[in-house]
């Protein structure tokens, strides 16, 4: 028996068998290695997300949000996954926030926020998943104005033309 380490592919071998007589016959085996079968991940970035900015006399602020792909999944369970979070910009790129994590906090100021997930298992197939995160800016009433519709006042006499009020 010979062991031999094979790559994926076709390998063929001449065996050759002798009798205790020296007569030979020989025949050609032909191996055929294929790739381990592979299932492609499934990136879950999570639920669309909004969130209200509190209102604390300062105007603006940012809001503290969890990315969460915790939900991600590979078919074949045995392979460990990698994360790649970032987010989406207006020059259509994505810039990087954290990889091989799969939960990422990021502190957000108002507005609308797009964050991509890319998973990729240990055989380089991946799957990506966007999640968008709007921030509505804190609510604020406007001030209101004490009713001051018609105020009258008369001013005392004191034998002086004019005056004012003190």
């Amino acid at each position: 028996v010979v062991l031999v380490a094979l790559e994926k592919g076709t390998h063929t071998f001449n065996l050759i068998v002798t009798d205790p007589y020296g007569v030979e016959s020989n025949d050609d085996v032909s191996v055929t290695i294929q790739e381990e079968p592979n299932q492609v991940p499934t990136a879950d970035a999570g639920e669309d997300q909004v969130e209200t900015l509190e209102h604390d006399g300062v105007p603006g602020g940012t809001y503290l949000i969890t990315l969460d792909a915790n939900e991600s999944s590979d078919p074949d369970s045995l392979d460990a996954l990698s994360f790649a979070w970032c987010q989406e910009n207006d020059e259509m790129g994505c810039d990087p926030l954290s990889d091989s994590v799969a939960v990422v906090l990021v502190d957000l100021e108002a507005g609308t926020h797009t964050f991509e997930l890319n998973v990729t298992d240990p055989y380089g197939a991946n799957h990506s998943d966007d999640v968008m995160v709007t921030i509505i800016p804190e609510i604020n009433s406007a001030p209101v104005i004490a009713d001051l519709d018609t105020v009258g006042y008369t001013l005392p006499h004191d034998g002086v033309p004019g005056g004012c009020m003190d």
